[in-house]
């Protein structure tokens, strides 16, 4: 047998588990969003961790042409009430908020939506604070849409819109 034969042969003869030939899958979860306090919307928001947090992508119709709106993990996976069975924001960390467009005051701060002109709204944001099983974790707690922008200096305003975080078969 040839040099090349003996090599192709103790290359097969390895034991492989699946998990050394596949890449690890990463975890995902899952809201459905509802209209509350009488508003149109719905959608979806999809969690997918990656090493080192959480990409978020959202697709929403129902808005108000035009607007932008509070979006944030709640501590609650409730939404009940018009959403405020949902609970407060989502972990408080220490600092303030430096933005409306990604304000960090609490690990469930997501950047806000902004609607098109038809009142849709569909887009993808990286969160380096969140995760499925490791700080700060999403899973059974809620998404939330504020019917107006984020202020930081203020309480939020109320909530339109809100889906139960639950974590997806991988």
């Amino acid at each position: 047998m040839s040099f090349l034969g003996l090599l192709s042969l103790s290359s097969f003869s390895r034991a492989s588990t699946p998990e050394q030939l596949a890449p690890p899958t990463p975890h995902h979860a899952h809201a459905l969003v509802v209209a509350e306090s009488g508003s149109k919307i719905s959608g979806n928001v999809d969690f997918t961790e990656e090493p080192d947090g959480m990409e978020v992508h959202y697709k929403l119709t129902g808005l108000e042409p035009n607007t932008r709106h509070g979006f944030h993990v709640h501590e609650k996976g409730k939404c009940d009430d018009d959403g405020k069975a949902a609970g407060k924001h989502f972990v408080k960390l220490s600092g303030s908020g430096t933005s409306s467009d990604f304000p960090s005051h609490y690990a469930g701060d997501l950047p806000e939506i902004v609607s098109d002109s038809f009142g849709n709204s569909e887009g993808t944001v990286f969160v380096s604070r969140l995760s499925m099983n490791k700080a700060n974790p999403i899973a059974d707690r809620s998404v939330v849409i504020h019917g107006g922008e984020d202020d930081v200096s203020s309480k939020s305003t109320p909530r339109i819109a809100c889906g139960v975080i639950r974590r997806a078969p991988d």
